[in-house]
């Protein structure tokens, strides 16, 4: 999973893609990150829950 620095905010932010129990598409988006591994994180926080 790619993470990103915000320039303006030097912050760090993840995005990556995902399929619901439907089989449809969609895009998680979350911000804010002061390190890049808590960004790295957050797909695993996200799919564990």
């Amino acid at each position: 999973m790619p993470v990103y620095r915000d320039e303006k905010t030097k912050k760090y932010y993840a995005k990556f893609y995902y399929r619901d129990w439907r089989g449809q598409h969609h895009q998680k988006l979350k911000r804010g990150f002061n390190r890049s591994q808590e960004a790295k994180n957050t797909k695993e926080i996200f799919s564990t829950s």
